[in-house]
């Protein structure tokens, strides 16, 4: 391996310290998200019941088809056109006028399309659920302001303002969705409330998205002259139209299988286990996407050096800060469960393997990310393309016979297949992996609190919370004491004090000094 000379690695420092900045904001919102994700699918799925809850989970996740339509791929096109033409006003204007322009008329083209496509398909594919026609009519309205949505709020992406994300996806839209459902179940509405609190959150997150976008951009491109950016834009995005219809068709077809197959109840079932199992990716994503807006103009100036350690960095923090998170998923999801509610006990076996599938798809690294950032869109089909068939096969094999848990297994099996796969590109084409002494080190602590977990467990089982209290702390304990013992590297330890300060930082703001709560009492 060649070594960095001193400038070199002061601008490895210097962007790691940068990612390590951006990651604690989409941190924060990732934390949000999930909390919010928590309550809308664990709360009000027990509130409206778990068959009302999976017809309306059934909807939105055929409306979701719907938008691939519009999408195009713009997301992560914008975040990398963006990126690369901030310093150009001309270009920056076009490149988000031709994204807005060709995602809001294809949203109004595929709502209508589906409004008046609803009928036949819910009578010709879901038997027995005429009133799921009625969500996707009322969710077809949605379409258009989603689209200009994700415009704005991937340009803020681009221009690496994190913040402005956080707070639109993690705080305001899942904020009103949960909020509106309570006050819609409190007037008396089922599926009707559910569907008044999907539109209003819609519109209340568009709003702000436009009120961040336009602040954001505020006098920066008045008066310029944008230059259309239509052929570039297509280039790129077209292999990511069939890259994100076959990877939604491979990852929500089990939805649409278990609604087709079984019944509302599963789909809740199985959504609630693939809600769970995404517990510990609030830490994983916020590396991962804080590393994404770096990766295009690193591999254009050909710095191959900075972009294989930040990815080695970004994966292990990752393995390093979740792996306890998901030794607990994985190995002990009765104990959790009982928490949540005992009505989602039927789950557990699902949640351990759609976990397992989790873990992995983090622990290969961001290789799908830098395949994608990179500019390879059309490599980036291929290998979606090769999950799909994985994903596809096992779920219409499987699910019929044996519901959440063969759709469970065709999840895992796809995750392994394309991320191997991703990892193998990565590894012949840029020379990226993710082994490194502190990987295999967070790998064997995680080994150890699971056999300490299990020589533990059910020590307390006369209360679920004292049992799930005690269980984590063995599981935390025993794999800090684990890592400590195999030693960690120093960038590893600067990552442990920057959260630690952070912490101490977050308490300061939080309780005040003795000498200013004297000097607010005295005033």
């Amino acid at each position: 391996m060649a070594v960095a000379s001193n400038a070199e690695s002061k601008l490895i420092k210097s962007r790691l310290t940068q990612i390590s900045r951006d990651s604690g904001v989409v941190f924060i919102g990732n934390i949000l998200d999930k909390l919010f994700g928590f309550a809308f699918t664990v709360g009000i799925a027990k509130l409206y019941g778990l068959k009302v809850f999976g017809l309306f989970v059934l909807g939105l996740t055929i409306c979701q088809f719907g938008s691939l339509a519009f999408n195009l791929g713009f997301g992560n096109g914008l975040i990398r056109y963006v990126s690369l033409y901030k310093k150009d006003q001309a270009k920056l204007k076009g490149i988000i006028w031709t994204a807005g322009l060709l995602s809001v008329s294809l949203a109004v083209v595929v709502g209508a399309g589906l409004f008046f496509a609803a009928d036949p398909v819910v009578r010709h594919f879901f038997a027995r659920k005429d009133r799921l026609a009625i969500v996707l009519k009322c969710l077809a309205f949605t379409l258009p302001l989603s689209a200009a949505s994700g415009i704005w709020v991937r340009t803020l992406v681009g221009l690496k303002n994190f913040k402005a994300q956080a707070y639109i996806r993690s705080l305001i839209e899942p904020a009103t969705k949960v909020g509106a459902a309570l006050v819609f179940f409190l007037l008396g509405l089922k599926l009707e409330g559910l569907i008044l609190a999907f539109l209003v959150s819609t519109v209340v997150a568009s709003a702000a998205a436009y009120h961040l976008y336009s602040a954001a951009l505020r006098g920066r491109l008045k008066g310029i002259r944008p230059i259309f950016q239509f052929r570039e834009l297509m280039s790129y995005c077209w292999p990511l139209v069939l890259r994100n219809l076959v990877s939604k068709a491979s990852r929500r077809a089990d939805v649409l299988l278990l609604g087709a197959f079984r019944n509302p109840i599963d789909v809740t079932l199985y959504t609630f286990a693939q809600r769970l199992s995404t517990l510990g990716t609030f830490i994983t994503d916020a590396f991962e996407n804080a590393y994404a807006p770096h990766i295009p103009a690193l591999h254009a100036d050909g710095k191959r050096e900075e972009l294989r350690h930040g990815f080695q960095t970004v994966t292990r923090w990752t393995m390093l800060l979740t792996v306890p998170i998901f030794v607990m998923l994985i190995a002990f999801p009765e104990i959790i469960i009982p928490v949540l509610g005992e009505q989602f006990a039927p789950a557990a076996t699902a949640v351990s393997i759609v976990t397992a599938a989790t873990f992995v798809s983090y622990a290969t690294g961001p290789s799908q990310i830098v395949i994608l950032m990179s500019g390879h869109s059309k490599i980036s089909l291929a290998n979606r393309l090769a999950t799909s068939v994985v994903a596809l096969g096992f779920n219409i094999w499987l699910i019929p016979r044996y519901g959440i848990l063969g759709a469970a297994i065709a999840c895992v099996a796809a995750a392994v297949a394309g991320n191997l796969l991703a990892s193998g590109i990565v590894y012949v084409m840029m020379g990226l992996h993710p082994i490194h002494r502190s990987y295999l080190k967070a790998l064997a602590a995680g080994l150890v609190a699971t056999i300490a977990g299990k020589v533990c467990q059910g020590v307390f089982t006369g209360n679920k919370y004292l049992a799930l209290i005690s269980q984590g702390v063995v599981v935390l304990v025993s794999y800090g004491v684990a890592l400590l013992l195999l030693g960690l590297d120093r960038e590893d330890k600067g990552l442990w004090r920057q959260l630690w300060g952070r912490w101490q930082s977050l308490k300061a703001g939080l309780v005040p000094r003795p000498t200013e709560a004297r000097s607010k009492s005295g005033d």
